[in-house]
């Protein structure tokens, strides 16, 4: 009989199955990922929560979200190779988060957060927009003289 995988495993294995049906990954990449990369992001995730210093529903989802678009905004072959895999990252340690939380976290605090994450990432998508406003109105500066 095999080992039972943990709650964080499946995450990853999970958040990284989309990539291998797609063909962006092989399933040997995925195991090297589980077996290297897994344990590092299991123990900085727990070390964050252990000490409330870092963690959210809100913080992780950011990240997938930035590395989706740097991904999506590559032309390159190697520059979309390489933004995948930040993204593939990215989503994974999100999973992990998701997964080993609830060690952590009361049910409540678990509930409120992923209540606040959308609106959270509304108001940044807000905060973006006036912020590309006001640089695009913004005099421009003359250029420097050599």
């Amino acid at each position: 009989m095999g080992r039972t995988m943990t709650a964080a495993e499946r995450a990853a294995r999970d958040a990284l199955q989309p990539y291998v049906k797609a063909g962006q990954m092989r399933q040997s990449e995925v195991n090297k990922t589980m077996r290297d990369g897994l344990p590092i992001i299991e123990r900085v995730i727990r070390a964050e929560l252990q000490r409330h210093e870092f963690g959210s529903t809100f913080y992780y989802g950011t990240k997938v979200t930035r590395a989706r678009e740097e991904y999506e905004a590559a032309t390159t072959a190697t520059a979309r190779h390489m933004k995948r895999a930040r993204l593939a990252t990215a989503e994974v340690t999100a999973a992990v988060y998701k997964a080993v939380r609830a060690e952590y976290k009361t049910a409540e605090e678990i509930e409120r957060e992923d209540r606040e994450a959308p609106l959270m990432a509304a108001a940044l998508d807000v905060v973006r927009e006036e912020a590309e406003q006001a640089a695009a109105s913004a005099p421009q500066a003359p250029p420097a003289a050599a």
